[in-house]
């Protein structure tokens, strides 16, 4: 491991649950800032962060960074008068999702379980909230219309919200209020048309899969998945398949009913797909392997990863998320 120096710029991130000074911070040696301890580094609707708070959680990060990490290595030094710059996000919360936009290079949304959906153009160099007009920010799910670069939906515990500017602003669609959302359990549990986008499809934390046909004005429950488990994850292909996964099964909706797709180990945590050459692949995670197949009608032809790498407490790994991506110099997936 190398050795630590006086000038290292030192990340930490601290995250809790129990109150609202969480946040990403950066430490650096100079001198400390003189503004005033009760005084606002950053705020916006939902939270303020104070100097007081940095100041305490710079503390402990000195009593850790005191301590050898490895017997006979130089401490980490980390000077008295060491200032605090806010880098990052408020709120005792995580960010259980990332929504690439496949439309626009460098942007991107990120989700949040307490303080809403926030937004990069440049890569990640710099965020802000998109939060205008949401009733609930304790959000789970986000998609854009495939069809219409201006419609977004947004899955939350309050239920689903609506945009039609670019998530410029927001519209709390009532009649989903008991729609619940949670992350997360229902991180992709959102799907829009190829098409259309006013055909949506919002899976639930109680196993229940709705359908609006008129962006979001009325909705049906689309049979019964049979499953109690939050529904992870919705995909619609594009001829218009739907496919559901619960932790307990993988499903596709034909004929007005739910029908269980044989996989060598049950559930589905996430369903991704690739479109190349007019052919759609689809591939899905239980947590322990990725199987695919191009056989969308009622798929039962299915190809197998090996079992993820092993961890400590269990002998297969936990993936939850896919993303699917093909090497163009090499030419895998």
């Amino acid at each position: 491991m190398t050795r630590m120096r006086k000038s290292l710029v030192v990340w930490a991130v601290l995250l809790s649950f129990l109150s609202p000074s969480a946040f990403a911070i950066e430490l650096s040696q100079s001198t400390l800032s003189s503004r005033s301890p009760s005084k606002p580094l950053f705020s916006d609707k939902q939270f303020w962060i104070r100097q007081d708070s940095l100041v305490a959680q710079k503390n402990a990060l000195m009593d850790i960074a005191a301590q050898p990490l490895i017997a006979g290595e130089e401490p980490m030094t980390i000077a008295a008068t060491l200032p605090t710059k806010l880098v990052g996000w408020s709120g005792g919360s995580t960010y259980p999702f990332m929504y690439v936009d496949p439309r626009v290079r460098n942007r991107a949304y990120v989700l949040s379980d307490a303080s809403g959906i926030y937004r990069t153009d440049d890569a990640g160099a710099n965020w802000r909230p998109v939060n205008n007009g949401m009733m609930n920010l304790q959000v789970a799910s986000f998609i854009i219309a495939p069809s219409n670069a201006n419609v977004f939906y947004a899955g939350t515990l309050g239920g689903l919200h609506k945009s039609i500017d670019g998530g410029v602003t927001w519209t709390h669609l009532t009649n989903t209020r008991t729609f619940t959302q949670r992350r997360k359990n229902n991180h992709r549990a959102l799907a829009v048309s190829h098409t259309n986008p006013n055909q949506v499809y919002f899976g639930t934390n109680d196993g229940r899969v709705f359908s609006s046909s008129n962006g979001g004005t009325s909705w049906s429950q689309l049979g019964n998945l049979g499953s109690t488990s939050p529904v992870s994850v919705l995909h619609v292909t594009r001829d218009g398949r739907l496919f559901a996964g619960t932790a307990e099964k993988l499903a596709i909706f034909r004929n007005g009913a739910w029908q269980t797709l044989p996989l060598r180990v049950a559930g589905a945590q996430d369903i991704v797909s690739l479109f190349e050459n007019g052919r759609e692949t689809l591939y899905v995670t239980n947590g322990r392997t990725v199987a695919s197949t191009s056989d969308l009608n009622v798929p039962t032809n299915w190809s197998y990863t090996n079992l993820m790498p092993a961890h400590s407490t269990s002998n297969a790994g936990s993936a939850i998320r896919l993303s699917v991506r093909r090497n163009t110099a090499t030419g895998r997936i």
